[in-house]
């Protein structure tokens, strides 16, 4: 099985802070961002690890990141090209207190999935489509991880994660 962790975008809520650096390369308590969801997905028993980014970010997260020999995990890198054109963010009014923390793991047929999607209007593929090829299929289960979440795509929700996560420890053998 094969992780991605999808760190393109430009952050823009959080300029100026992202002018000069990729959101996912920001501290979160002891850690840059994207740290996480690479021990997410290796606590998950998943060490191949695709990273997307967008080509003006490839270099400092490969600095960052290196091989993955020292987490011992593999990265390989992808870039994404296709300009975001505009986001819609949170809903007004949402349906539930639960939220879409951009975890998931999908069988090997997401590949036929991706294959029959066409962009949407920001040129892009969404993973919206893909869990909702999903959800025709009657194929789509969740599961509700344990411990806090919080957006850190704003100053103030930044700062809250920096606040939840400062006296947070990877395990000690995450770098072995």
């Amino acid at each position: 099985m094969k992780g991605i962790i999808l760190a393109g975008g430009t952050g823009s809520r959080l300029f100026p802070l992202t002018k000069v650096t990729n959101k996912h390369l920001l501290p979160v308590g002891k850690y840059p961002m994207i740290f996480y969801p690479v021990f997410k997905l290796k606590q998950a028993g998943i060490t191949e690890i695709l990273i997307v980014t967008g080509k003006e970010d490839l270099g400092d997260v490969v600095n960052l990141l290196g091989s993955g020999r020292e987490m011992n995990v593999t990265f390989t890198y992808k870039v994404q090209e296709d300009k975001i054109v505009s986001i819609e963010e949170k809903l007004q009014y949402p349906k539930s207190n639960y939220a879409v923390t951009g975890i998931y793991l999908f069988d090997n047929t997401v590949f036929d999935i991706v294959k029959t999607l066409k962009p949407s209007d920001r040129g892009e593929l969404e993973i919206t489509d893909v869990n909702n090829a999903y959800i025709e299929r009657n194929e789509l289960t969740f599961d509700i991880l344990n411990g806090w979440w919080t957006d850190a795509g704003t100053h103030e929700s930044l700062v809250r994660a920096n606040e939840l996560a400062k006296d947070l420890h990877l395990e000690d053998n995450y770098w072995n």
